[in-house]
């Protein structure tokens, strides 16, 4: 059997791929609505359909990342790093005094702004590893 390369195919196969997915996550978003409103909140957050779509859109952000840092025209990556750093443990701090606010005892707070930090501080990491190979490339060009 021969092998046909044409990009033609391709792309309307990842078109096809990519209504999947729409279909897929949408149908994922109506069962938890489902839980949701028959079971309440606990229910949603204790289902397996739950830790999936988190788990699908959080790869789906990681993998726009990379196309994302394409058109981007930042000069340092470091200066941004920095940057991200201290945005995401403000948005921590905040997030923690939140939930403090809200009825959660001071450990609870403390400890979600810690992951929330984590969260935030990984995302900056790989952001920064991106930016600095495209950088990279960029001056082994010139």
């Amino acid at each position: 059997m021969k092998v046909i390369n044409d990009e033609r195919l391709k792309i309307k196969n990842l078109k096809h791929i990519k209504v999947a997915f729409i279909l897929e996550t949408l149908g994922i978003m109506l069962i938890l609505l489902w839980n949701f409103i028959n079971n309440g909140a606990r229910a949603v957050f204790d289902s397996p359909l739950f830790f999936l779509l988190i788990l699908v859109s959080t790869v789906l952000c990681y993998m726009s990342l990379d196309i994302s840092v394409e058109y981007d025209e930042i000069k340092s990556p470091k200066k941004s790093l920095i940057i991200h750093t201290v945005v995401s443990l403000i948005v921590s701090i905040g997030f923690g005094f939140i939930a403090t606010l809200l009825g959660s005892n001071y450990a609870e707070g403390i400890i979600l702004g810690i992951v929330f930090f984590i969260c935030f501080f990984i995302s900056s990491i790989y952001l920064y590893k991106l930016r600095s190979s495209k950088l990279k490339e960029f001056d082994q060009e010139d």
